[in-house]
């Protein structure tokens, strides 16, 4: 007979910022985390960063150059507050999707956030979900 544990995790370990050498990071279904680690800025060697269903993950922490990173998709609410330094990146390929109300309009890019990927980008997805 197996035995099946379930942890809720509140946040994420401040270890995850030691592995430098990280290429692809995916976080889904973190339900119960509401803040990345703000060392994550030091993973530069990130290619692609995925945040899903995270519920209460509002936003990425301000990111300066992240030069590897290429791949870049937030689902849900961490979509709503992306850091304008996010368009300094060479994004190839970008995916945003959030749920809305009707009645809510307004634009969660930063200004001339996608003017400034137009050299880089190959790919974009926006999904609103009213």
């Amino acid at each position: 007979m197996g035995v099946h544990v379930t942890a809720k995790l509140v946040e994420l370990p401040q270890r995850l910022v030691s592995l430098w050498s990280l290429t692809t990071l995916s976080l889904v279904n973190l339900t119960h985390v509401s803040t990345l680690p703000l060392l994550i800025v030091s993973l530069t060697a990130l290619i692609s960063l995925s945040i899903e269903n995270s519920p209460k993950l509002a936003g990425l922490p301000k990111m300066g150059i992240m030069p590897c990173l290429w791949k870049l998709v937030l689902q849900g609410p961490c979509s709503r507050n992306v850091p304008e330094s996010v368009g300094n990146w060479l994004l190839t390929e970008l995916t945003m999707e959030y749920a809305t109300h009707k009645t809510q309009e307004q634009d969660y890019l930063p200004p001339h956030f996608l003017a400034r990927l137009v050299s880089s980008l190959e790919s974009l997805c926006l999904n609103v979900c009213l």
